[in-house]
């Protein structure tokens, strides 16, 4: 499985998880799981904050060479480090 490189800047759907109830999330994966089927994108992310951690959340279309939609790969990285980082740099 290949994941293939974006042609053009693609249009990033930006959802607050956080101002979802909690059963509007995972229509929220159903949702991008869909546009990803139809071809309408190929990357979603989003910015949630379910506990202590501020989480960067990223979905990618893995397609075959035809352009296949075959499924998703999600990623979650802990970007809270990254902001306190900023501060501490902004206090310098």
């Amino acid at each position: 499985m290949a994941i293939p490189a974006l042609s053009a800047p693609q249009e990033l759907s930006w959802l607050r998880c956080d101002d979802l109830p909690s059963a509007q999330k995972p229509e929220a994966v159903r949702c991008i799981l869909t546009e990803f089927k139809s071809g309408k994108r190929d990357v979603s992310e989003f910015c949630h904050a379910p506990w202590v951690k501020f989480l960067y959340v990223r979905y990618f279309a893995v397609r075959d060479e035809a352009g296949n939609y075959l499924g998703a790969l999600e990623t979650t990285q802990d970007i809270g480090p990254i902001s306190t980082l900023k501060a501490r740099i902004a206090a310098i």
